[in-house]
């Protein structure tokens, strides 16, 4: 009896240790890449702007500073679909950072809310029939919160779905003359402003 309760105890102790494993624990760190498309309808003092669709590619990395709480940076490309994807193409640059609250977590998955800020980079080039190329270009500040599914596969490998809304306020429109775009009577700056949802799926990597 001696030598079984010993042993016994030890067996129990590791059984609980692996019960108790979480898909996300204080200390994690987590890498994702993904892909994605955006929808978003657009506002300006200026005429003849609508909305816009693209695709996505975001990466993000996250560090669980508790239990339910973590901290990253993000990443994100867009390629922006236009009538005639040829000879026009938007793009835009975002990064930003990170906050997430995860409130339902299991052993194999867990589901957040995310919140971030940070910046964004826009630009645009256009071939006119004449042959002529325009080229804008503009910035402004990138807002992004939403909802987050991740599902882990094994100890290092998952999934994540995400539905965030995007709201990009793009200031400072500039051609490559370095022209700075305005409307109106009086003139004054353009300004647009993009917002939507944004609907991305790819894998995530527990590094530690």
């Amino acid at each position: 009896m001696k030598t079984v309760k010993p042993l016994a105890l030890i067996l129990l102790f590791l059984f609980s240790q692996k019960s108790v494993s979480q898909s996300y624990q204080a200390g994690d760190l987590f890498g994702s890449l993904g892909i994605g498309i955006g929808i978003y309808g657009g506002s300006s003092n200026a005429p003849d702007v609508g909305g816009a669709a693209a695709v996505l590619i975001p990466i993000e990395t996250e560090y669980a500073l508790t239990d339910k709480f973590g901290v990253g940076l993000t990443y994100q490309y867009g390629s922006y679909l236009t009538d005639d994807s040829v000879t026009n193409s938007g793009r835009t640059h975002n990064i930003g950072a990170m906050g997430y609250f995860h409130f339902a977590v299991k052993e194999k998955s867990n589901l957040f809310a995310k919140f971030g800020i940070g910046y964004t980079n826009f630009g645009y080039q256009e071939q006119q029939a004449n042959g002529n190329d325009i080229a804008v270009k503009a910035s402004g500040i990138w807002v992004d919160f939403g909802l987050g599914w991740r599902k882990m596969f094994g100890e290092r490998l998952g999934m994540f779905i995400y539905a965030d809304w995007s709201i990009m306020p793009l200031r400072n429109f500039e051609d490559d003359n370095g022209v700075v775009w305005q409307t109106g009577s009086p003139p004054e700056n353009v300004k647009i402003t993009f917002q939507g949802l944004d609907l991305k799926a790819g894998l995530i990597f527990k590094i530690i």
